[in-house]
């Protein structure tokens, strides 16, 4: 989870350096795509963090139905 922030930062602020570096970060396209590989990037993080919840109670109703068995 907290590799997936650094991700997004270290992404962000590389982008935003190269932006400047070669002139480039009036384009709309430039901002836009980093815009959309943030929103991806964060959509993944929060994928991963339901089906990491949804997999821990899949687990627990396992246990709990072998136990009883």
């Amino acid at each position: 989870m907290y590799l997936v922030r650094f991700e997004i930062f270290t992404f962000n602020f590389i982008v935003t350096i190269l932006y400047y570096c070669y002139d480039v970060y009036l384009y709309a396209i430039t901002i836009i795509s980093e815009l959309i590989v943030s929103f991806v990037s964060l959509s993944i993080r929060f994928f991963t963090l339901v089906l990491s919840i949804l997999l821990k109670k899949v687990i627990d109703i396992k246990d709990k139905k072998d136990k009883t068995i």
